[in-house]
């Protein structure tokens, strides 16, 4: 699957770039190019990444992430 259009850069390169060290979308990036153009690939490159090198989540990221996501009425 293409995960970065602009650049054309697959699941499959992701992985093997993993495979090959990467740790980061950093990494990802400076290998590729992307995250370059558009950036609508680089979430979901930084999600893989993590999945794929076994990263646990850091759960004051994902709380801080969750409020963004609550309706206003949530919060009254």
């Amino acid at each position: 699957m293409i995960v970065c259009v602009c650049k054309r850069v697959s699941d499959r390169e992701i992985r093997q770039l993993v495979d090959e060290g990467a740790t980061s979308l950093r990494d990802i990036r400076n290998a590729t190019g992307l995250g370059t153009q558009c950036g609508k690939c680089a979430c979901e490159t930084r999600l893989m990444v993590r999945d794929l090198c076994g990263h646990a989540p850091n759960p004051l990221r994902e709380l801080a992430a969750l409020a963004y996501e609550l309706p206003s009425s949530a919060t009254a």
